[in-house]
């Protein structure tokens, strides 16, 4: 059951309202801004209910721009090409797949991909030591398409003394405030626990099918149904 915005969320969300048509008098705050605040800050909550609440309480300060929006999920950017399996021990023949992928999608340009190498050995990523999963953001350098490469390993692979890795997100031109969907999708299938069982499937095309019927499956239980 979908709770009702509890009134510490209704103030800041006003706050929020008033800071805005303060600083521009003769604008309306967009509805995607204060949906993409929401989210960040919420997790499965349901976005459509809130942002038709908000419209209500605030006709004359949000302005409804869904219309003008469209949110890529995971799956609008995620297909079987971009998902690898690769059970090497040795950490460049594991990384250099993955950057690879990026660059065949025109994505990133091919003298780029040695120094993306050694960003990430730098540690520039983000380890989610319990579920063995690193995920690095990484800056395209052709044009501003959102690119995502996902790499499983069935013995795992150590990037570091301190960093044991199942799972390799790679991720170019996210901007994850705007991009949020992209990044919950990623984080429900991650602490679903989906990963054990991607790697045991060890097929791209299956593994798509599951995400989808998972992620259908999560909205339905956001949604109530």
């Amino acid at each position: 059951m979908n709770e009702p915005l509890r009134n510490e969320e209704i103030s800041n969300i006003s706050k929020i309202i008033s800071e805005n048509i303060e600083k521009n008098k003769s604008l309306k705050v967009k509805l995607s801004v204060l949906s993409g605040i929401i989210i960040e800050n919420s997790k499965d909550c349901n976005i459509d209910n809130i942002s038709r609440n908000l419209l209500t309480m605030y006709p004359t300060l949000i302005e409804d721009d869904r219309d003008n929006l469209h949110v890529l999920s995971l799956l609008d950017i995620l297909s079987e090409k971009d998902i690898i399996f690769n059970n090497t021990f040795e950490i460049k023949d594991f990384i250099i797949p993955a950057i690879t992928v990026l660059c065949n999608n025109n994505l990133i340009e091919e003298k780029y991909i040695q120094e993306i190498y050694e960003y990430i050995l730098a540690k520039n990523y983000d380890y989610i030591k319990e579920k063995n999963t690193v995920i690095c953001y990484n800056k395209s350098t052709i044009g501003d398409e959102i690119g995502i490469v996902i790499t499983f390993s069935k013995n795992g692979i150590y990037f570091a003394n301190d960093v044991f890795v199942k799972n390799f997100v790679l991720i170019s031109n996210i901007d994850k405030f705007k991009h949020l969907k992209i990044i919950n999708d990623l984080e429900k299938i991650i602490e679903g626990n989906l990963t054990e069982e991607f790697i045991r499937i060890n097929q791209s095309n299956l593994i798509l099918e599951k995400i989808d019927n998972f992620l259908n499956e999560k909205g339905k239980e956001i949604n109530g149904l």
